[in-house]
């Protein structure tokens, strides 16, 4: 996983499909905005990262430092792969059905 900001927005269109020239229309730049902008080689406002990050309904987070182990950790090892010990849809379904039965016992 990549820890630049640049690196992950390209990693992040790849992933979604969208190509330069898309999201550059998507964003409201031209592509050789786009371009030079990703090449990561000149300071970029908030107001652009805040777009950008909407764009791809995404966030962009201030990491203090001392807790980019353990986040890295935790993306690396887990972050991607399903909570399996999470309720499903189904699940929390049923204990609704279970709860208005049960509640109706008590009349």
């Amino acid at each position: 996983m990549s820890t630049s900001f640049f690196p992950q927005i390209k990693e992040l269109l790849f992933q979604r499909g969208i190509s330069m020239e898309a999201f550059s229309h998507l964003a409201g730049m031209t592509l050789p905005e786009l371009t030079e902008l990703l090449a990561d080689e000149h300071d970029v406002s908030g107001a652009t990262l805040d777009r950008i990050a909407t764009r791809l309904r995404a966030e962009w987070v201030l990491l203090p430092s001392e807790h980019s182990t353990a986040v890295r950790r935790f993306l690396e090892a887990n972050g991607l792969e399903p909570d399996y010990a999470a309720p499903s849809a189904a699940e929390l379904y049923l204990r609704t059905l279970s709860k208005s039965s049960s509640s109706g016992d008590d009349e």
